[in-house]
């Protein structure tokens, strides 16, 4: 968990996916958070005040100030204690819809594919709720790279997210810490799945 060194940038996308793509092959990009506009609320959007049509021509606003962020991440739950209340929390764990936030009104889906919290107060908690169509998630027990009906768990296939970065830009810090961070979500994290029919 940590403060981006810039602010988020709210980015009017039909193809978020293509998108956050596009953001992270670009290094000047890679310090910048991006959420999809369609995304945020209209009651949340003052929370992101600057705004871009493309992935990587994006304003690069410094956030000021030292904040000191105590974490700890645990299987279904991620806690964490924070010096700057009000300012962005960037999330280095893979977004999915089940987490639910305590300390902050809601979790953004942020680039690459982590999550972004604004929290209201110093103690932030968000809980994966272990549930899917109304019925216990089974997949959180599963071993890595096993799964029901042809399921794989996303990065459990051997190669790792940081491995599979073009050997040009595995020197760029902010690539690397990105793709290092989203392999620790990976194996941390029940939480990207893929059908493999």
């Amino acid at each position: 968990v940590r403060v981006p060194h810039y602010r988020p940038v709210m980015v009017e996308t039909s193809r978020w996916k293509r998108d956050f793509h596009r953001w992270f092959t670009t290094d000047a990009a890679l310090e910048v958070p991006i959420v999809a506009a369609d995304s945020v609320p209209a009651a949340e959007r003052t929370r992101f005040p600057l705004t871009s049509r493309s992935p990587t021509e994006l304003p690069h606003v410094r956030l000021d100030g030292h904040c000191d962020i105590e974490e700890h991440l645990s299987h279904l739950q991620i806690e964490f204690t924070t010096t700057c209340p009000g300012l962005p929390h960037w999330i280095a764990v893979s977004y999915f819809p089940n987490w639910q936030v305590e300390g902050a009104s809601r979790v953004y889906l942020a680039s690459p594919a982590f999550m972004l919290v604004f929290p209201d107060r110093p103690h932030v908690r968000l809980r994966r709720r272990a549930v899917r169509n109304g019925r216990p998630d089974v997949r959180r027990s599963l071993p890595a790279g096993h799964g029901p009906g042809g399921v794989e768990v996303a990065g459990a296939h051997g190669k790792s997210l940081a491995s599979e970065v073009p050997d040009d830009r595995r020197s760029h810090p902010a690539c690397a810490h990105h793709a290092d961070s989203l392999d620790r979500g990976l194996r941390h994290s029940p939480l990207l799945i893929s059908a493999s029919a």
